[in-house]
């Protein structure tokens, strides 16, 4: 099973909840001072898509 199939079967509560988390988790990892704000969300949208692709 991959994150996202784990994701669609759970309520929308905690699909939420699970999802803020991770996307800001994401944007720390990718938040350089150096890179300007597109770089920073592209990165954080990489990340995610591997992330949901990824086997749990």
């Amino acid at each position: 099973m991959t994150n996202r199939e784990y994701l669609n079967n759970l309520s929308n509560d905690k699909f939420t909840d699970l999802i803020l988390a991770k996307i800001a988790e994401f944007q720390e990892k990718n938040f350089d001072a150096e890179l300007d704000i597109f770089d920073i969300v592209d990165g954080t949208r990489i990340d995610f898509e591997m992330w949901l692709e990824e086997k749990i």
